[in-house]
Parts: structure tokens; sequence; C-alpha cells
């Protein structure tokens, strides 16, 4: 007859192996790695010859948004100096105002919401005509590839980066 020693000691090393696996899992996935990032109030109030108001958004946004870090601003443009060209002379484009919302997320955790653009823009109504990749180099000549769209909902038409 067989001694039942073998199985009990290896049914032990098989819970205890699943128990060490388990727990380390646990630990090892209640912490988020969030990248380091200046804060968003860091980011210029002054772009061109625009000058950004800022726009405070209601809590009820806020809540629904959930946690993470927000920008929304807009840049106007500033009337010309003495002896600059007349605003009757600039294109269009240098007299229009710039909306600015970043919306920062320092980490995406299952259950919670994801706040890609392509996810909550449709939900507030917008449609997504076309969409593109872009390049944007900083002030210090470091390049960075970032989704472009371009949006609209109803008569109103948006370009998203």
């Amino acid at each position: 007859m067989r001694s039942a020693r073998p199985w009990s000691s290896q049914l032990w090393f098989v819970v205890l192996l699943m128990l060490s696996a388990a727990l380390l899992l646990h630990l090892r996935g209640d912490v988020d790695r969030v990248p380091p990032s200046s804060p968003l109030s860091e980011f210029p109030t002054t772009i061109g010859t625009r000058t950004a108001t800022e726009i405070v958004m209601d809590e009820d946004v806020l809540q629904n948004l959930g946690k993470g870090e927000f920008l929304n601003r807009v840049y106007i443009a500033q009337p010309p100096i003495e002896g600059s060209p007349s605003p009757e002379n600039a294109s269009i484009g240098d007299r229009a105002s710039i909306g600015l919302f970043i919306g920062y997320f320092p980490t995406q955790r299952t259950g919670q919401s994801i706040h890609s653009p392509q996810n909550c823009l449709p939900g507030a109504g917008w449609a997504f005509e076309s969409s593109w990749i872009t390049t944007l180099t900083n002030a210090a000549g470091k390049k960075y590839q970032v989704k472009e769209f371009l949006i609209s909902n109803g008569t109103s038409t948006q370009e998203v980066l």
C-alpha cells in the first residue's frame, strides 16, 4: 500500500506556491507607477501674442472626470502695439482665440473611466471627421508625436491634439 506522505508534501508545496504568487500579485498590483511630470499650472500663460484666461470648471464636471489634473484656458490675441501691423491686415488665424483643455491622468486602473478623446468626445456628441499623426517640437528641440483629430458637433468644428 502506498504512503500518503509524498502526496501530502506535494499538495502543501503547491498550496504554498499558489499563496506566495497570490500575495506577490496582490502587493504588486496595488502600486501605481506614476511618471514624473510638471504641474499643469506651469504651462505658459502667453503663447505668441495671445494671453491666457483661466476657465473655471464646474464641480460636477470635475467629479465626472475623476482623479486627474486639468487645465482649461482660452488664449486671446492681444491688440497690436503701436507701429505694428493693424489687426485688419492680420489673418483670421492671427486674430482667433485658441481654446486649450488638458486633462492629465497619471494612471489608468481597471474599473476606472478611460479618458481618451476617442472615448469621451463621442459621448458628448462629437464626431471624428479625420485623424493623423503630427510632430511637435519643444523649445529644446525634442520632438513628440501626437494624434491630431478634426472633430465636429453640429455646425461646430474643432481641431484636437
